[in-house]
């Protein structure tokens, strides 16, 4: 029986990444990338980190083709109300809306950025601003090898952020994993399929 959303398959095999991206989080960058191929477990591994208890609070900013068009789509769930003004109106001042996310005084938020290579322009700008003034530790996930905003290939070029270039779990760690998933280990076939 496959983990429902509740319970998310088991993380295996990304101990050196989980203490990799951890020390990055609380060193003075504060802000990490995580790059792969699709089904790498890019979200998986961020949700992991992002579950991990915090001062701050968790922001989590989903990506998506259908809100690239709409400035600030991808935050706008977190956008606060502002009397009359629509998030489109308030997309006037980034810094406005990086200090309605992370209020000087309060505990600096975790955003993470799921599939930050769909960002629109400003959203992209907004993450670039949070990362380069440290208002926010940021934890973006991105598809390795496809466009992305400039403000968010600037995150790792400009040394505002590391970038982490996650690669497939091996034979072995595929093997535990399905092996904890089904309850007992898979037959060859199976294990063999899983690898490709």
């Amino acid at each position: 029986m496959a983990p429902s959303s509740e319970s998310p398959w088991p993380l295996i095999g990304r101990d050196e990444e989980l203490a990799l991206v951890r020390e990055t989080l609380r060193s003075g960058k504060g802000a990490v990338v995580i790059a792969g191929g699709a089904g790498v477990g890019k979200t998986r591994l961020a949700a992991e980190l992002a579950a991990e208890p915090r001062d701050g609070r968790v922001i989590r900013v989903a990506a998506s083709m259908s809100l690239r068009e709409v400035p600030l789509g991808a935050f706008g769930a977190h956008l606060p109300a502002v009397s009359s003004r629509a998030p489109r109106q308030l997309s006037g001042s980034l810094r406005l809306v990086a200090e309605a996310l992370a209020p000087a005084g309060d505990a600096p938020p975790l955003v993470w950025v799921d599939d930050a290579q769909l960002l629109d322009d400003l959203s992209a700008g907004l993450v670039l601003q949070l990362a380069a003034g440290g208002r926010a530790a940021v934890l973006a996930t991105l598809r390795s090898g496809e466009p992305c905003p400039d403000a968010v290939r600037r995150l790792w070029r400009d040394g505002l952020a590391r970038r982490l270039e996650l690669q497939p779990l091996g034979a072995h760690d595929v093997g535990e994993l399905l092996t904890r998933v089904l309850g007992h280990p898979p037959d060859g076939a199976t294990h063999q399929r899983m690898c490709k």
